[in-house]
């Protein structure tokens, strides 16, 4: 297997003016949004490491199978962790997004950038600086695309990467961010590529990564800069070879250290790793020659380490983490690297250590999960072990502490593989663990079924619980251990459904035990023998449900015992023969509910019968026709779950109920409509559990509801949720001002203020009001440059008390200078908010202007008292909808003038 590249690696050389206007529309009509949920997650459950694809509780424990290896808790894509134990430092904000480079701050803190949405709670685009203690400061960048390098110098942030502005003003791929204000400086060398390395060396910036022009002369994927100017200096060192890019620079003394992807540095043949003179650009002749990319790396004393894809380098066989000599350019005997497939793409070096993050499970001989410590001496890998749940990106270290960033969402934890169980109020692991194996690859885990203290698993594995069982097994809920109970399909277990004292099962098997069963089959829940129900199908079973003296069944079959049957077939439960009960499905079933009179199906079709109906629907139990019920998904519907009331849908769909809804919704029964409640996922959900209030779902997806819970998350349910109706806070010209309104009446409601989202969390003095069904409340004490975090406790009439939140509000500090602020939305169909801010009387013009300058609209023009202002440019000139494209704020005041981009879609 291939080692991948890193995922911001994939540039290419030659991005020119002309190709940039389409470039600049295409990612901002594409770029991934993280959105603010109208349901609020729980954080406080543990995330697994890989997919959930089954859910089962009995109330106090919920238990969790599929396709991961450890669960643990939820950190997002940046954690500071402590060099002596490993763990996560806390507190410290969540980041949601990928975090692609980080820089220290000096004072504790960290600068990052990646690509993400928010920090903390906080709004931040792609840029952050979190502070020593753990909270976000208001430093605000904004950049509109990735960040992938960055480094500190003086009063400097300078960043690299994929953008094309910053706080609002042109800036392609590099830029000078003021470490006061967040503002961007003046230095702006254009670059007609991207930047994925930055150094500063005295009195030089130098710039590495994709492009072939920088600072305004030609320069081929590494450029020196003038810190004042942002002019390319004399200085010439190009890198050239097919697929050339520079993606890493370190320096020792006046030698700069180059890696990356070309075979040509300098004009010296230079196979991926080189030096040249920091002062006149000539190529050194050290010379290790790597086989493969070059992505990080460090000078450290009388070596240079090295990561990557590698696997020869320095004239020896190096697996993607090496030691070189400064000197003789050979590979020196440390020799750490992973013994499996991998990549090393992060480094940073501290007390005598070593720390490699990367995409590998080995380091050494040692397991160790995309990150690892090793002794810079003897190259022994140390017990450091945090454990990522994803790739890492980027690594710095401060002395006292190692900040590790990438593309994962949690660190730590518990190993489980495929099954767990975890506490249903706490939502962290119990003991429990029955350890599922496979020899020959990942097991799964995809059905679950409980009763009493028994927990029925079924799934694609060899072993559980202690012992040999394959595919099925029955454990004991209280020690994780298998009972004697051992059916033994030959193949995956998709479906179970327990009904009196028999257990169902349905699946890709065509034996149970001994005995031919194609797909389907029942046992003795308590002996595991094998009845004589055999109704047998030609394809696939994923779903199954039992009502009375039936057995629904659905999959990918086309035929069930000798009937013809697309998709979803009833079965008698005593003779195994399919009823005459005939929806007649064009696709895949892939989850079945009952509700009622009803069958609720699931799938990956278009009707049922001849009437059109998107991968949900509901079907009478009697005649088998589709009802009237038709909420449409416009995607695959894998998981369903039925309360009151409610049908709750997961699965691969970005609208049901006509309304957009990613991932995951909530159905009324009665109406074809979705219910208010919107958690938003990242991606595919593959399970659901209701009860106790919450709603539990599992899946692929990376985030839910603004929170980066991989896999799992919880939330409360449809009920709970619209007793919410509203609940936010906005920042006014006086404080924060706070509302909400209730569904339903409420013997007491308490606003709660904490300045970190999770807490202590204080009772602040108020002033409030109420309009109508809408309260208001005005938090005057929130002082300014401060972050804050609310919450409603809501108190019920029977004494059950709710808590709904936090959410998050950033008080300004004081005005430094004039500007723009914020616009929102951005892009935006219709009409745009702008604020703006002045810092003291003075005259100021704002206005909208295309990508030829050419003035659209003035929407500020005049003599201005220092304050915070709004402004709303409708899209429109003469009263006509401007067409989709980008568009350019314009401010101008004294001695300042600024730009932001603005994006027009219809």
């Amino acid at each position: 297997m291939a080692a991948p590249v890193p995922r911001h690696r994939a540039a290419s050389a030659g991005l020119h003016a002309s190709a940039l206007l389409g470039c600049l529309l295409a990612a901002a009509l594409a770029r991934p949004a993280f959105p603010a949920a109208a349901q609020s997650v729980d954080t406080a459950p543990w995330i697994a490491n890989g997919q959930v694809a089954v859910i089962a509780s009995d109330g106090s424990t919920i238990y969790i199978g599929g396709g991961f290896d450890r669960v643990g808790p939820a950190t997002g894509g940046g954690v500071p962790l402590s060099p002596a134990t490993g763990l996560p430092v806390a507190p410290f904000p969540k980041v949601l997004g990928t975090v692609d480079a980080v820089a220290s701050d000096g004072a504790g803190g960290w600068y990052i950038g990646g690509t993400f949405s928010s920090v903390g709670g906080l709004p931040r685009s792609n840029l952050a600086h979190v502070l020593g203690d753990g909270s976000v400061a208001a430093w605000d960048p904004e950049a509109d695309g990735q960040v992938s390098a960055l480094v500190v110098s003086g009063g400097a942030v300078y960043a690299g990467g994929g953008f094309s502005t910053i706080g609002g003003q042109l800036r392609f791929a590099i830029a000078a961010i003021d470490r006061a204000t967040g503002l961007p400086t003046d230095w702006a060398p254009y670059c007609n590529g991207r930047v994925d390395a930055l150094l500063v060396l005295g009195d030089v910036v130098f710039a590495g990564g994709v492009f072939d022009s920088i600072g305004g002369e030609p320069r081929r994927d590494l450029g020196a800069l003038d810190p004042a100017t942002g002019l390319a200096t004399s200085w010439v060192a190009d890198a050239d070879g097919v697929g050339a890019g520079v993606y890493a620079l370190a320096v020792s003394g006046n030698t700069l250290y180059v890696g990356g992807t070309f075979t040509s540095l300098a004009t010296a043949a230079r196979d991926r790793l080189a030096a040249v003179d920091a002062t006149t650009g000539i190529a050194k002749a050290w010379n290790p020659g790597a086989n493969e990319m070059v992505s990080a790396l460090v000078a450290s004393g009388d070596v240079v380490y090295a990561g990557g894809v590698f696997t020869s380098i320095g004239g020896q066989p190096r697996n993607y983490l090496a030691a070189v000599d400064t000197a003789t350019g050979l590979a020196t005997t440390w020799n750490p690297g992973p013994s499996d497939y991998g990549s090393v793409h992060a480094l940073a070096v501290s007390g005598g250590v070593v720390y490699a993050g990367g995409f590998f499970t080995r380091m050494g001989t040692e397991p160790r999960s995309y990150l690892a410590a090793v002794s810079a001496a003897t190259g022994a890998v140390t017990t450091w072990d945090p454990c990522a749940y994803g790739y890492v990106f980027a690594l710095a270290a401060d002395g006292t502490t190692v900040y590790a960033g990438g593309d994962f969402t949690g660190m730590g934890g518990e190993v489980r593989h495929c099954l767990a169980a975890l506490d249903a109020t706490s939502g962290v692991a119990t003991d429990w663990n029955p350890d599922v194996t496979y020899p020959f690859g990942q097991p799964w885990v995809y059905a679950l079924a409980l009763r009493d203290n028994t927990l029925y698993v079924g799934g694609w594995f060899t072993g559980v619980g202690g012992k040999g069982r394959n595919c099925l097994a029955a454990l004991d809920a209280t020690t994780g251990l298998a009972t004697n109970w051992n059916p033994s399909p030959n193949g995956q277990v998709r479906a179970l459904a327990l009904a009196g004292g028999t257990l169902y099962l349905g699946g890709w098997f065509n034996m149970v035990g001994t005995s031919s069963r194609s797909k389907l089959a029942s046992v003795d829940a308590l002996t595991g023998a094998l009845s004589g129900w055999n109704p047998g199908a030609d394809d696939d079973i994923n779903a199954l449900a039992v009502a009375e003296n039936s057995v629904y069944v659905g999959g990918r079959m086309t035929a069930v015992g000798e009937a013809p049957r697309y998709g979803v077939a009833e079965v008698d439960t005593l003779t195994g023969t399919p009823t005459p009960w005939d929806p007649n499905v064009n696709g895949a079933v892939k989850a079945l509910a009952l509700s009622g009179s009803r069958v609720i199906i699931g799938g990956s079709y278009t009707k049922i019968d001849t009437c059109s109906r998107g991968g949900i629907a509901a079907v009478d139990r009697v005649s088998g026709e589709a009802t009237a019920w038709n909420p449409g998904a416009s995607g695959e519907v894998d998981a369903l779950a039925v309360l009151g009331s409610t049908v709750y849908a997961g699965g691969t769909f970005s609208k049901a109920g006509g309304s957009p809804r990613r991932y995951i919704a909530a159905l009324d029964t009665a109406s074809n409509l979705a219910q208010p409640w919107d958690p938003s996922a990242s991606g595919e959900v593959d399970a659901l559990w209701v009860g106790g209030g919450k709603v539990w779902a599992g899946g692929s997806f990376k985030w839910m509801g603004g929170q980066p819970q991989s896999g799992f998350a919880r939330m409360s349910d449809a009920t709970t949720g619209t007793l919410l109706v509203r609940f936010d806070a906005t920042v006014a010209s006086d404080g924060v001002l706070l509302r909400w309104r209730l569904g339903a009446p409420a013997r007491r409601v308490a606003i709660e203020r904490a300045e970190r989202e999770t807490g202590p969390w204080i009772v602040p003095a108020l002033e409030r009001r109420d309009e109508g069904e809408l309260s208001q409340a005005l938090d005057r004490s929130a002082e300014p440059g401060r972050a804050y975090w609310y919450r409603l406790r809501v108190e019920l009439g029977e004494g059950t008390t709710l808590v709904f939140g936090p959410v998050p509000a950033e008080v300004p500090g004081g005005i430094v200078a004039s500007g723009l602020a914020r616009v929102v939305p951005n892009p935006s169909p219709g009409a745009t908010r702008i604020d703006y801010v002045v810092a003291r009387r003075e005259r100021v013009r704002l206005s909208v202007v295309d990508v030829a300058g050419r003035e659209i609209e003035v929407l500020v023009r005049g003599e201005l008292a220092a304050g915070r202002y709004s402004a709303v440019w409708d899209g429109r000139q003469g009263g006509a909808p401007l067409a989709s494209g980008v568009y350019f704020l314009r401010w101008e005041s004294p001695g300042r003038s600024m730009t932001r981009r603005i994006v027009r879609i219809r």
